[in-house]
């Protein structure tokens, strides 16, 4: 919980000095990425059709 509340910008300066980040423009992740779930019922039904398949039905 306390490393959240650090700020990125002066270890992201260092992390670069000690070459463990590479220079970049963009720094480091702004946010979280964009992630697309399917929703449990499209994933039941898509494990259905498969067995479905599978046995010829």
């Amino acid at each position: 919980m306390i490393i959240r509340l650090l700020p990125n910008g002066p270890f992201e300066h260092l992390f670069i000095l000690m070459r463990l980040l590479p220079n970049r423009q963009g720094g480091l992740p702004k946010g979280r990425p964009e992630v697309e779930w399917n929703s449990p019922i499209e994933v039941v039904r898509d494990n259905l059709a498969t067995f479905a398949n599978l046995r010829g039905g």
